[in-house]
């Protein structure tokens, strides 16, 4: 151990090498090149519609597109506005443009960032950003959001390896990163949990790298990213919570002096340093963030609250059962990760641990593949998500999504470490071949590993206790055409022809259109063909706004909506919803008479669609 940070080891480097090393920076650019390459393709060859929340990501980054780009047009509706500038639009239309100019760029971005009150705007402004760059489509939509957070993470996880073990660990970590079939699948679609996964990747990065809060620059940094974090999603903060554990509990046997009678000097300073970086990243990040979580707490409180009681209404195993206290670690296997890289991941962990032991044993001076403090930094980094998820009463695969990243540095760090060199190699390059093997049978219909399931359990108590895939041929992302039977189409069309009569003479109107949960997949790819015609078209200068709202219990949407699509039979799709639905089609038929009916889809099994719309009279005493 000779004490030279690795930093001026590099710089100490001779120039002919200088270059090599220089040259390893290149390894990400590639990697997220190609994997937004293979993503490009992909989008441009799958026709599967979006639903549910990829619809509404889709229609908000649209609406953020036209605030960015075009926000002078917001101007043009308000008739204050528009008499003061008619004489200087009649004199000189373009002076009126340039008297308007400095007010479009924050009209727009204070539009954008506050139009939705029950998720951050991170996501949807960066689509919004790109979306006139790669396209106005969804694939232009999934392609900006890709691009950017997808190079983040694969940057992040190879900088975070690179700098515990050198450049095949880093290399190994962005690898695997972008290589999970979880996050390939999440990169598809318009949705924040791949946005999310990179920002706490890039959160640990950074923490790790200021050496807990003792580098005044990356603490900076350490702020920034911090604040855009939050920005991503609501439950960002869970990620975050390790850190200040970690960050707190250093700070505390610093400033306790649990081992020494007195503080010396050194560690004085390094006490001050530390509380002076956490506050200026927290100072940082709270001015960052709080621009939206200081108007919308109480939004957002309420919004978890109602996810919690739909959790505990729906599909939720409770944690004190088997299949529920196993379920994150199935989803690891079966849909995160893949078996062959959870085996990887026991196997570096194995080989860290045998390390570590060994270092131990024979008393060597040697520093350790990871560093004490970061040891625990990525243990919790595990073990907190998993933990508070395991007792909140909702269930999903993505949920623990961004524990992924601390899961591709311990391996890539693991099998980096191993002393043969050569095996370390061998088992790089069976983990990019497999890597990409995997990647092609994720996304593209080819048959390349047979489907293999493992099943265990107890067969005298109820069965099979779970299920482990040791290789899935047939995921759920795989390319293939439009799944939905639905005629979406000549929905659009009603929607088209309903915002056209209310708009009338006017110049902007709202359409809002009030659905019932269990139509929600069915219409919502009508609702993302109407966002696409209005970015192609310009909403605003036709002025039409359609608005889709989901209906439930008591809720009083169904007295002012102007559009109600409910469905009679079939699926009711998840289980909580049913109560939501048969209140709706009660209080409808108490309120008919106000609506008239538009269309009638007959789905057969699957139930019947109604379209109706408020008449011509109950619009004016709506008014009234």
């Amino acid at each position: 151990m000779t004490g030279v940070p690795k930093y001026n080891k590099m710089a100490n480097a001779p120039p002919s090498t200088q270059p090599r090393k220089l040259a390893y920076y290149l390894i990400p650019f590639f990697l997220a090149l190609a994997f937004n390459l293979h993503l490009y393709f992909w989008l441009k060859m799958d026709e599967t519609p979006l639903v549910w929340d990829q619809t509404h990501y889709y229609k908000k980054a649209v609406k953020n597109s036209l605030y960015f780009h075009d926000a002078g047009r917001l101007l043009l509706n308000n008739a204050k506005i528009m008499e003061r500038l008619d004489p200087v639009q009649k004199a000189n239309s373009s002076i009126a443009w340039v008297i308007t100019a400095p007010f479009r760029g924050a009209l727009g971005f204070c539009q954008a960032i506050y139009s939705d009150h029950k998720r951050p705007f991170l996501v949807p402004v960066v689509m919004g950003l790109l979306l006139p760059v790669f396209g106005g489509g969804p694939d232009g939509a999934v392609l900006s959001l890709t691009v950017v957070f997808s190079t983040v993470l694969i940057f992040s996880l190879w900088i975070l390896g690179r700098k515990l073990y050198g450049e095949l660990a880093g290399f190994l970590a962005a690898f695997l990163g972008a290589s999970y079939p979880i996050i390939i699948g999440h990169s598809q679609v318009p949705m924040l949990d791949v946005p999310l996964t990179a920002c706490v990747a890039l959160i640990y990065t950074l923490f790790i790298a200021s050496n807990r809060f003792l580098d005044r620059r990356a603490s900076v940094y350490f702020g920034l990213a911090l604040g855009f974090g939050m920005l991503t999603k609501e439950n960002f903060f869970i990620f975050a919570i390790p850190i200040a554990i970690v960050a707190g509990i250093d700070y505390l046997f610093r400033r306790l002096t649990v081992f020494k009678a007195k503080m010396g000097e050194k560690e004085l300073r390094n006490s001050r340093q530390q509380l002076t970086g956490a506050m200026i990243g927290l100072f940082l990040a709270t001015l960052i963030c709080g621009v939206w979580y200081f108007q919308n707490v109480l939004h957002m409180v309420k919004g978890i609250t109602l996810q919690k009681a739909h959790g505990t209404m729906g599909s939720y195993v409770p944690f004190t059962t088997y299949e529920g206290a196993t379920y994150y670690l199935h989803s690891l296997i079966n849909e995160q990760v893949s078996f062959p890289f959870v085996a990887l991941f026991l196997l570096a962990i194995a080989v860290l641990c045998v390390k570590n032991f060994r270092r131990k044993c024979r008393k060597e001076y040697e520093e350790p593949a990871i560093p004490r403090w970061t040891t625990v930094t990525f243990v919790l980094w595990l073990v907190f998500p998993l933990l508070f998820f395991l007792l909140w009463p909702s269930q999903s695969h993505r949920f623990t999504m961004p524990i992924l990243g601390a899961v591709a540095v311990i391996t890539g760090v693991g099998i980096a470490s191993i002393r043969r060199r050569w095996v370390s190699i061998l088992i790089t390059i069976a983990v990019v071949g497999f890597g990409i093997v995997q990647s092609v049978q994720i996304q593209w219909p080819v048959q390349i590993f047979r489907s293999i399931e493992f099943k265990y359990g107890n067969p005298d108590i109820n069965g099979v206790h779970g299920t482990v895939n040791i290789l899935n041929s047939n995921p759920r992302n795989c390319l293939r055409a439009s799944s939905n039977p639905y005629p979406y189409e000549e929905i659009a069309a009603l929607f088209r022809n309903a915002g056209k009569a209310k708009l009338g003479d006017k110049k902007y109107v709202e359409l809002l259109c009030a659905i019932t949960p269990d139509v929600h997949a069915i219409v919502s790819p009508s609702f993302y063909i109407l966002a696409r015609e209005s970015k192609e078209a310009d909403i605003l200068k036709r002025g039409i706004q359609y608005d889709d709202e989901m209906l439930r219990a008591e809720d009083g949407l169904l007295e002012i909506a102007d559009l109600v699509i409910f469905k009679e039979g079939g699926d009711p799709g998840i289980p909580f919803f049913v109560k939501d639905c048969l209140w709706v089609r009660q209080r409808f038929e108490e309120i008919k008479s106000q609506f008239e009916l538009m269309r009638r889809f007959d789905f057969g099994d699957k139930g019947v669609l109604y379209v109706y719309k408020r008449s011509v009279q109950s619009f004016y005493l709506l008014k009234i």
